[in-house]
């Protein structure tokens, strides 16, 4: 897999950086917009996660190790397993490649 150099990288993250202001700006002057769209904010949050996961290694390893904790929380009711083994495999993957 050919990787990004390194303007790049930080040109891509820049972009998202101000996409992500102009969003939140957006939401201050027009609170209606949260209600409209609260369902999707997990996917939302959850693809901006994996967005910076590949742009940058130091998130890569952050988000990796933070899956494989809370997957090992999730782990400790019978109900968190289906939840929580998923994570540990995702996490590890994030936190070793």
């Amino acid at each position: 897999m050919k990787t990004l150099n390194k303007e790049t990288r930080m040109t891509i993250g820049a972009i998202i950086f101000v996409l992500i202001l102009i969003t939140l700006a957006y939401c201050l002057v027009n609170p209606q917009i949260i209600t409209k769209f609260s369902n999707s904010m997990p996917f939302i949050v959850s693809s901006l996660f994996v967005v910076l996961a590949i742009l940058f290694k130091p998130m890569r390893k952050t988000i990796g190790l933070l899956l494989v904790i809370l997957g090992t929380l999730a782990c400790l009711t019978f109900f968190g397993l289906p939840v929580g083994i998923p994570m540990i495999i995702i996490g590890g993957l994030m936190l070793f490649l």
